[in-house]
């Protein structure tokens, strides 16, 4: 298991994450930008409890609304924002959510049909993003503060797309957490998302205090050299011997 598996599955992970905004990502100067992956019809509870505490964090929770930017297909505009982000987060549950248009003429999981959330975390996968899993059962709690939601029964197809998507994140190719209650994701993306806000910072190397010392003593010694070598000195006196019968004056120097 990888280092960031292993942190990810620590119930007491290292710290907490920055701010967050919406997107686009290029606006929003603070913390990390972080990637929220879910279904809204079934999951929008959930999405907006991560995204308020992202928030709290300091980090920026980048949210698909399925908005399109002028001149782009939704698929490329979800590719965008996603690129630009830190990491991922996808929480899956039991609906598959509306179909990406480009895949809807595909008949099943295998051959590439996809729905948007599960498109978001192939491209998770795709651009090697840091990608944080979460499974809800289907007995779910519901807090009394979450915001109520009507689920329509999707048709058997998408079920059945469903399921497929969730037999391969749980395969155990990659790391998940299945979640039971909003407390308990809550509990796990606080620390979490300190992880990622402080492995998001640049490293700032501390200097130790001995090559600190080294670094005074040679500064001081040259210094010291500079100074000694600009010292005016006495020049040397010549000294000649007085030959006798010869006149001082007259004496050749």
């Amino acid at each position: 298991m990888s280092l960031r598996s292993a942190i990810f599955f620590a119930d007491d992970f290292l710290a907490k994450p920055a701010g967050l905004r919406q997107f686009p990502p290029r606006m929003t100067p603070q913390g990390p930008h972080i990637y929220i992956s879910a279904d809204a019809t079934e999951l929008g509870f959930l999405r907006e409890a991560v995204e308020a505490t992202l928030h709290k964090l300091g980090a920026t929770p980048i949210v698909s609304h399925r908005t399109v930017e002028p001149g782009k297909t939704l698929s490329e505009t979800i590719r965008e924002r996603l690129q630009d982000c830190r990491a991922v987060i996808h929480i899956a549950g039991q609906c598959a959510g509306p179909e990406e248009p480009s895949t809807r003429e595909r008949q099943t999981f295998e051959d590439g049909r996809r729905s948007f959330t599960q498109f978001e975390y192939d491209l998770a996968v795709e651009l090697r993003k840091e990608l944080y899993v979460f499974v809800c059962p289907e007995d779910l709690v519901r807090a009394p503060a979450d915001p109520a939601t009507v689920t329509v029964p999707e048709p058997p197809e998408l079920r059945r797309l469903q399921h497929a998507h969730l037999t391969r994140l749980m395969d155990g190719t990659r790391p998940y957490r299945e979640i039971h209650s909003t407390a308990e994701l809550l509990k796990i993306l606080r620390p979490l998302g300190r992880s990622i806000r402080n492995r998001s910072r640049p490293i700032r190397r501390r200097i130790k205090p001995g090559l600190l010392l080294l670094l005074g003593l040679v500064i001081l010694i040259s210094a010291a050299s500079a100074v000694w070598w600009q010292v005016p000195r006495p020049q040397p006196v010549k000294i000649h011997p007085h030959r006798p019968g010869v006149p001082p004056s007259q004496d050749p120097k």
